[in-house]
């Protein structure tokens, strides 16, 4: 292609000038596709009024973990209420050890 000649209306193209590289596409995202935030929606989205389906699923998450949180603590509550004793589990060099220190003498 001679110099001066024109492309698409363009007049004095160098052949330097012209990109004829192909680009490979890019592969596709894993990511899931979000819907374009409009004025309005960006509006209610700073000011707190509206939530994005993320959001929501996060709030649901967060009930369900402290509804759940609340059942196993009162069950424990529960149980544990009911169970006011302790039990001590020692071995019998310790046992004779805290017998000597108390002053008293193990049955045998």
């Amino acid at each position: 292609m001679p110099i001066g000649c024109s492309i698409g209306g363009e007049k004095n193209v160098a052949p330097a000038d012209l990109d004829f590289s192909v680009t490979p596409p890019s592969p596709p995202s894993l990511l899931p596709v979000r819907r374009r935030v409009t004025m309005r929606r960006a509006w209610h989205l700073s000011r707190g009024i509206g939530m994005d389906r993320s959001d929501k699923l996060f709030v649901l998450v967060v009930i369900v973990a402290v509804a759940a949180a609340l059942f196993l603590a009162f069950g424990r509550a529960r149980i544990e209420q009911a169970n006011r004793t302790v039990e001590i589990v020692i071995d019998g060099d310790d046992a004779r050890l805290v017998a000597a220190a108390s002053g008293k003498t193990l049955p045998v």
